[in-house]
């Protein structure tokens, strides 16, 4: 059967079979031609990818890899408005510092870098500067820091538990500054903007006050993004039913939206940031695959024109529920939805990369 999804195949335990063409990168066969000498069918193994260039890989066309994980790129843009020193989770007179959204913010991006900054290459970016401005700060931490080196530059921005110089909110700014610097990065890989805010957006361009609302612009610079294949996941930090909700709902959606209402990570606490942070990770390291080097130089084999697997079940390229590519480079794959819960899970445990040979060629 050609181009069955994940779930459906693994239920019904199919064998990959040939003859399907659905198109430039998408899920391909042989024409029935028997081509498939390496994973091609049900208990066969995959090779190891080897070198770096075409041809350098053992086998022809229809040769398959088993597939390996590509490190994300993802830029934590944090909010440093001073309602971050306000609780995360209800009021609070005295002694607050402990329970402020500042402090849960730390305590969980500290948790979580630290134990995955092997499989991911972070990023921290504070959302305003330490003046008046409406202007996005600079990257504080470049990418593939260690969570030592993110502890530090967070400690350095606290006292007492909670944020030491606030800032205005420009959102927008922040958004911008963080897609043109993940541009920037070398392709192949899930590039990520994970915006851990409290608030709406603010300093609307031209607006005398700061204050005032860009939610529009906020939300335009996600779907610039989303164009530039950066991807954008909200956490909300005790937005939900809030003045901020309905916006960070629509950013979410511009962005890379939950297969859940709503759309972006609303939590109440520092445990709902590290869930949230190990989701994103979750669905962009755990869930990223390496695009090996054709195994021909000969132009019978291209990366845009492959098949994928999922314990030799064909995978659907379906950006909801099966895989697409990281980016134009095409030297990476993304599961998504359900194909990716497969994998996380533990249901799958190889996937496969398949070079069919071109029609034409």
């Amino acid at each position: 059967m050609c181009g069955i999804g994940v779930a459906a195949g693994l239920a019904a335990g199919l064998a990959l079979l040939g003859g399907c063409n659905t198109g430039s990168g998408t899920l391909s066969g042989t024409g029935g031609s028997g081509i498939i000498n390496i994973g091609g069918s049900a208990g066969s193994t995959f090779v190891t990818p080897t070198g770096s260039g075409g041809g350098v890989n053992p086998g022809g066309c229809g040769t398959g890899f088993a597939a390996t994980n590509v490190p994300p790129d993802v830029l934590i843009v944090l909010d440093t408005a001073t309602s971050m020193n306000d609780p995360i989770d209800g009021p609070c007179e005295t002694g607050c510092g402990a329970r402020s959204k500042w402090a849960a913010s730390v305590a969980a991006i500290n948790s979580v870098v630290d134990a995955t900054y092997t499989k991911v290459n972070w990023g921290l970016a504070f959302l305003g500067r330490t003046d008046d401005a409406c202007e996005a700060s600079s990257v504080a931490i470049f990418l593939g820091a260690s969570g030592n080196l993110v502890q530090q530059t967070l400690a350095s921005r606290t006292t007492a538990g909670v944020l030491a110089i606030g800032s205005n909110r420009p959102t927008r700014a922040a958004v911008t500054l963080a897609t043109a610097y993940l541009s920037g990065r070398e392709p192949g890989r899930p590039k990520v903007i994970l915006l851990i805010t409290d608030g709406t957006p603010a300093c609307k361009p031209g607006a005398a006050d700061a204050l005032a609302d860009d939610g529009a612009g906020a939300i335009r610079a996600v779907t610039e993004a989303e164009r530039a294949a950066v991807s954008t996941y909200v956490v909300g930090l005790a937005t939900s039913g809030g003045p901020a909700d309905a916006t960070l709902r629509e950013m979410a959606a511009a962005g890379d939206p939950l297969a859940a209402t709503p759309a972006y990570f609303p939590v109440a606490g520092s445990a709902g940031i590290v869930d949230a942070m190990n989701a994103v990770v979750g669905m962009n390291a755990t869930c990223t695959f390496a695009v090996p080097p054709p195994p021909t130089d000969d132009g019978t084999t291209s990366r845009g024109y492959i098949r994928v697997t999922a314990d030799q079940t064909d995978v659907l390229q379906d950006p909801t529920n099966g895989w697409r590519y990281a980016d134009s480079s095409l030297r990476a794959i993304q599961l998504r939805g359900s194909a990716c819960d497969a994998v996380r899970n533990g249901s799958v445990k190889t996937i496969g990369i398949i070079f069919p040979c071109q029609h034409g060629a």
